[in-house]
């Protein structure tokens, strides 16, 4: 591919993604539900482990109640929640 024709593809790309930019007060990438992120502290033979969940209040609950393992549970402030991103613990949703 000649020089030429890489700066086509370039200021093509450029162009499109220039065209389709959006603001991100016009542009919602969070979708809107009731639930938390909670951090769950478990024990299982001897080893104690957490695991970070995204659900509503009742979904813990019934968690709670049917999983022996868990010894607490803990609604995560949005500074933990941004340091387990950045430590990229993964999120499981329920």
């Amino acid at each position: 591919m000649g020089k030429k024709k890489e700066s086509t593809y370039i200021g093509a790309w450029f162009k499109f993604f220039e065209d389709h930019r959006k603001d991100e007060k016009d542009t919602k990438f969070i979708i809107e539900d009731d639930k938390e992120t909670y951090l769950v502290y478990m024990y299982h033979k001897g080893l104690e482990y957490r695991t970070i969940i995204k659900a509503t209040e009742e979904q813990i609950q019934i968690f709670k109640k049917n999983i022996d393992e868990v010894i607490g549970v803990k609604k995560m402030t949005i500074e933990e929640i941004e340091a387990s991103k950045i430590l990229q613990m993964p999120i499981y949703q329920m």
